[in-house]
């Protein structure tokens, strides 16, 4: 079993992908255009 800090940075990671994924076209997928991120 993982412990509780690696479980939540796990979890973390793949919140964040998902919020990215979501936020392709809105507000935080155009920040990350504005500061040089491409896909």
């Amino acid at each position: 079993m993982l412990n509780f800090n690696t479980e939540r940075r796990i979890k973390g990671v793949f919140l964040l992908f998902y919020i990215l994924h979501l936020s392709n076209y809105s507000f935080v997928g155009y920040k990350l255009k504005s500061i040089g991120y491409r896909n």
